[in-house]
């Protein structure tokens, strides 16, 4: 004896149907990145950045196999990586280490390795400030999370974490 489809399932097969089909069909370049946006004054606008290039420091704090200096080469090529990409215009200037820790609110543009163990499954994290009337960015930190084991060998030296791609990522 077969039983009729609840047309409430048959709803939500569609739904997923379509939705897989949309997502299939979108170009590579439209997944690339996500695009932010901000209520100003009741519109919303594009969440970027004015000021280019934009002024960053590393935490001078290394990890096993990750040095600052290695964890800001990765950062000024992930900048590179998004200098190729159509349609977005944004540059990197190293402007120094420091003992500073990636948080937001502080004025200064910082990324860094903290130790949050208790973030098991996140390898890094962007933060922002923005600029309340406009969207504009006005600082932003990247946490990469040194619970995790990073690499910026070639092929990322599995099982490690490829730093170049997750900092590309958080850019």
């Amino acid at each position: 004896m077969t039983r009729p489809i609840d047309s409430r399932l048959r709803f939500r097969a569609m739904a997923v149907l379509l939705l897989a089909t949309v997502i299939g069909g979108t170009s590579r370049s439209v997944r690339a990145y996500l695009k932010l946006g901000a209520d100003v004054g009741g519109r919303v606008v594009s969440i970027r950045w004015d000021r280019q290039p934009v002024r960053y420091m590393v935490t001078n704090r290394e990890v096993p196999r990750v040095s600052p200096q290695d964890l800001q080469q990765a950062v000024a090529q992930g900048f590179q990586a998004w200098a190729g990409a159509p349609g977005v215009s944004v540059t990197g200037d190293f402007i120094g280490y420091t003992r500073a820790e990636p948080v937001t609110g502080d004025g200064v543009s910082v990324v860094g390795f903290q130790s949050r163990p208790e973030l098991e499954r996140v390898l890094g994290a962007t933060t922002f400030t923005l600029d309340s009337t406009t969207g504009e960015i006005l600082e932003s930190d990247i946490f990469l999370n040194s619970a995790a084991s990073w690499s910026v060998a070639a092929g990322a030296d599995a099982p490690r974490f490829d730093v170049a791609s997750i900092a590309t990522h958080e850019l």
